[in-house]
C-alpha cells in the first residue's frame, strides 16, 4: 500500500498539504485529465513524526550547522467523495458561528496554438529588439497591464475595462482596436503569440470572487475576440506563464451562504448559528471544493477528490488552486486543489511555491503567546507543462516580504525570512526584532528539508529588499542604516555571508544591472528614521567580499513605485539606460512632478540623470495621477505608459514626444 507524508502547516484555521510518495519507491500521483468527482486512492497515514529543534542564531551573521526539520504530520488522501464531505462537515461543524465560520483568514488579492484564422494586417518583421515585463526569473512570465511583441502592443488602461491593440511597428504607435472586458478588476495581460490572456477578478451574485481568465484572439488586431473563458471560483492570488500553459493560482471560502443575526440580542445569534450549522451538515462536495467553468462550451471541472487533499490535523476549510491552462484547449489541462491559503507565490522554471503565515501564528503573536511567526510553504513540480505534481511541504521560522523572499536554484530551495513579531511592512513601534536569516531547503521524500542555514544578519533590524541571482543572494536589512549583505549559495548547505556594506537609507528593491554591478530602490533617511525621498543606488559587487557603493541619487520628497513594483522598472542594457516612475512634491506642494526619470548607469557605476519623462496635462488642468506607469522599448523608441495615454519618443532626443490618447 503507498502512504504519503507531509508538514502540518495546518492551524485551527489554515490547512496546507503536500502529497508524495513515501514507500520504499517513493511516487507522487502524476497529473490527469480534470474529473469531475471520480477516482479513489485508500491510504493509511502513518504515525506523525516530531519536528527537530533548529539551532539557535549566533551573534553575527555565520553558517550554523543545519539539521534537516522533518514531517511532522501525514498526509489523509481522501479516499471517497464521501470520506470528503464527511471530514469537512466535521470540521466546518466546529468553526462555524452565527456569523459563518468565525476567525476565517481574509483572502489574499493580488493578483498552444494560436486562437483564430483571420489575416493580420501587421507588419511581418518585428523591430530588432524590444523590452519584456520585467520578471523576476527568466522563462516565467508574470501579467502585467501591457506586454509586446516587438510588433504588437497590448495593453489595459487604468480605469479602463478595455484591452487595447497597438501597432508598434512604425515611428508611431498606431491604435488598431479594442476589446471591452466587462467587471473585470485588476486585469492583466499574457502574451503568446496572436493569442492575448487576460487573467483578472470579478464578482458574481452572491458576492464571491471569481477569477477570470479570457482567452483574447488577436489574429486580426482591428477586432480582438474571446475565444473562451475560463472562470474559477475564488480569489486570484496570481499567475505565470511557462512552456505555453498559464498556471492560475486562486484561493476560496466554502460556497455556503451562512445567515448572520437579525439583531444583537442573544436569542438571534443562537438562531443564526443553528441555522449555520444545519447549512454546515447538508454541505455538498460542489460547496466545499472550488470549480472552474468554461464558456462558451459551458462545461465545468473540479478536482477529483482523490487531488484534494489535506494534513491529518484540524485545518479549515480554506482552499488554494492550481488550474493549468492550454489557451488552444477547452478544458484545464489539470485542477489540483489544496486545503489552505497561500500568500505568496514563486514560480521558476522548474518549481512552484506557495507560501502562507498561518492564522494561528499571527494570533499567538498578537495576543502575546508568541514570539515569531512561521511561514509555511508548499512545493510543486511544474518541470512538465500539463503535469503539475506535489514536491513537498515545509516551513522556516519567520516570515516573508514577498516573493522576492523565495528563489529556486539547481533544486534548492533559498527563503530569506525577518524572525520577529511583526509581519513585514507592520512598522508598528516596540515590535522587536530578534533576527533575519536565509534557510535552504530540499525536497526529500515529500518534505521540504532545511539543509543550509545562514543567520544573524542584521540584529533588531528587518529585511526590506532581497534578490538571489544564481549563486548569490543579496539581503538588505533596516534599521537606522541599511545593511547590504552579499551570500555565497554555491553550496547550498553551507551558505556563507562573504560581505557587507552599510550606507544610510534603504533599498526595497534590488536589480541586476550586469557587469558586477546590483542597483537599489528605495528610501533615504534622515537622523531620526524619517523617510526624506526616493533613493537610487548602484552598488558594485564584483568582489563579494568588498560590495562599495559606486553612486547614490535622492530625489527629496519623492517616491517611486519601483520602490515595490518591479514591472515599472526598465532597465535597457544595450544602453545602459534606466527608466524609473518618479513622482516628486516640494515641501510647500507647490511644485509637482509625476512621470519617469531617465538615467544613464555608466560602467563605473554612476549614474546620470538625461532626462525626463512628463505626461501631458489633463485637458481640465489637474495632475495626470501617478504619472508613467510602465515604460518599454521596441526598436528606437521609448515608450511610457500612462493613466491617459501613451507616449514615445526616439531614445535620442526623448523630448520629441507623441501622444496617444486611449479609447474610452
Amino acid at each position: 500500500m503507498r502512504t504519503y507524508t507531509a508538514v502540518a502547516l495546518g492551524t485551527a484555521l489554515t490547512w496546507a498539504a503536500v502529497l508524495t510518495g513515501c514507500s520504499s519507491t517513493p511516487r507522487a500521483p502524476q497529473a490527469t485529465t480534470p474529473m469531475l468527482y471520480a477516482d479513489h486512492l485508500p491510504t493509511k497515514a502513518p504515525a506523525a513524526t516530531p519536528p527537530q529543534p533548529q539551532q539557535k542564531p549566533k551573534s553575527k551573521p555565520v553558517a550554523p550547522p543545519a539539521r534537516p526539520r522533518v514531517a511532522t504530520a501525514s498526509l489523509v488522501a481522501f479516499s471517497s467523495c464521501e470520506q470528503l464531505v464527511r471530514e469537512l462537515r466535521k470540521e466546518g461543524l466546529a468553526e462555524v458561528g452565527p456569523y459563518g465560520l468565525m476567525g476565517q483568514m481574509p483572502v489574499a488579492m493580488a493578483m498552444g496554438a494560436p486562437v483564430g484564422s483571420a489575416a493580420s494586417p501587421r507588419a511581418e518583421a518585428a523591430p530588432t529588439a524590444y523590452s519584456r515585463t520585467n520578471n523576476q526569473e527568466e522563462g516565467v512570465d508574470e501579467p502585467d497591464l501591457v506586454k509586446t511583441d516587438g510588433r504588437v502592443m497590448v495593453l489595459v488602461p487604468p480605469g479602463l475595462s478595455a484591452v487595447h491593440v497597438m501597432d508598434v511597428s512604425g515611428k508611431e504607435p498606431v491604435l488598431l482596436g479594442t476589446l471591452a472586458i466587462p467587471q473585470a478588476d485588476n486585469l492583466r495581460l499574457l502574451l503568446m503569440g496572436d493569442t492575448v490572456i487576460g487573467v483578472g477578478q470579478t464578482y458574481g451574485t452572491d458576492g464571491r470572487s471569481r477569477t477570470v481568465a479570457r482567452v483574447i484572439s488577436i489574429s486580426d488586431p482591428r477586432h480582438p475576440t474571446v475565444a473562451r473563458t475560463f472562470t474559477v471560483e475564488g480569489a486570484l492570488l496570481d499567475a505565470r506563464m511557462l512552456r505555453g500553459r498559464v498556471l492560475l493560482v486562486t484561493q476560496s471560502q466554502p460556497a455556503l451562504p451562512f445567515a448572520s443575526p437579525a439583531d444583537g440580542t442573544a436569542g438571534a445569534a443562537a438562531k443564526a448559528l443553528r441555522t449555520n450549522r444545519k447549512m454546515v451538515s447538508r454541505a455538498t462536495v460542489q460547496q466545499l471544493v472550488p470549480g472552474v467553468g468554461v464558456t462558451p462550451e459551458n462545461r465545468r471541472y473540479r478536482s477529483s477528490c482523490s487531488q484534494t487533499m489535506r494534513p491529518g490535523v484540524r485545518s479549515g476549510l480554506g482552499t488554494t488552486t492550481v488550474v493549468t491552462i492550454d489557451p488552444a484547449q477547452a478544458a484545464p489541462t489539470q485542477n489540483l486543489t489544496v486545503m489552505g491559503s497561500g500568500s505568496v507565490l514563486y514560480a521558476s522554471t522548474d518549481a512552484l511555491y506557495l507560501a502562507t503565515t498561518s492564522w494561528q501564528s499571527q494570533q499567538l503573536v498578537w495576543s502575546g503567546r508568541g514570539s515569531a511567526l512561521e511561514t509555511n510553504l508548499h512545493g510543486f513540480d511544474v518541470s512538465s507543462a500539463d503535469q503539475v505534481r506535489y514536491l513537498g511541504t515545509g516551513s522556516v521560522k519567520g516570515s516573508l516580504t514577498g516573493q522576492y523572499s523565495l528563489s529556486e536554484h539547481k533544486g534548492f530551495l533559498r527563503v530569506a525570512t525577518t524572525i520577529g513579531p511583526s509581519l513585514a511592512g507592520d512598522g508598528r513601534p516596540g515590535l522587536r526584532v530578534s533576527d533575519n536569516r536565509v534557510t535552504v531547503l530540499k525536497p526529500v521524500n515529500g518534505a521540504l528539508l532545511q539543509v543550509g542555514l545562514v543567520a544573524g544578519l542584521g540584529r533588531d533590524e528587518r529585511i526590506y529588499g532581497v534578490r538571489f541571482l544564481g549563486d548569490v543572494g543579496y539581503v538588505v536589512t533596516f534599521k537606522v542604516v541599511d545593511p547590504l549583505y552579499v551570500i555565497d549559495l554555491a553550496d547550498p548547505r553551507h551558505p556563507k555571508v562573504r560581505g557587507e556594506l552599510k550606507v544610510t537609507g534603504y533599498s526595497s528593491a534590488l536589480y541586476p544591472l550586469g557587469g558586477g554591478q546590483l542597483l537599489g530602490i528605495g528610501q533615504a533617511v534622515d537622523d531620526k528614521q524619517r523617510t526624506t525621498g526616493a533613493q537610487v543606488s548602484v552598488f558594485d559587487v564584483s568582489d563579494q567580499t568588498r560590495p562599495a557603493l559606486s553612486s547614490k541619487v535622492v530625489h527629496r520628497g519623492g517616491w517611486s513605485a519601483a520602490q515595490y513594483d518591479q514591472h515599472s522598472l526598465l532597465w535597457w542594457e544595450p544602453s545602459r539606460m534606466l527608466v524609473m516612475p518618479l513622482t516628486t512634491s516640494s515641501d510647500d506642494g507647490a511644485e509637482w512632478f509625476a512621470g519617469s526619470v531617465v538615467y544613464e548607469v555608466t560602467t563605473a557605476g554612476d549614474l546620470r540623470e538625461v532626462a525626463r519623462v512628463e505626461p501631458p496635462a489633463a485637458e481640465d488642468g489637474q495632475c495626470c495621477g501617478s504619472g508613467v506607469l510602465r515604460s518599454l522599448v521596441i526598436g528606437e523608441l521609448l515608450y511610457s505608459v500612462t493613466e491617459r495615454g501613451l507616449l514615445s519618443a526616439p531614445m535620442d532626443r526623448l523630448d520629441d514626444q507623441a501622444w496617444l490618447p486611449y479609447s474610452s
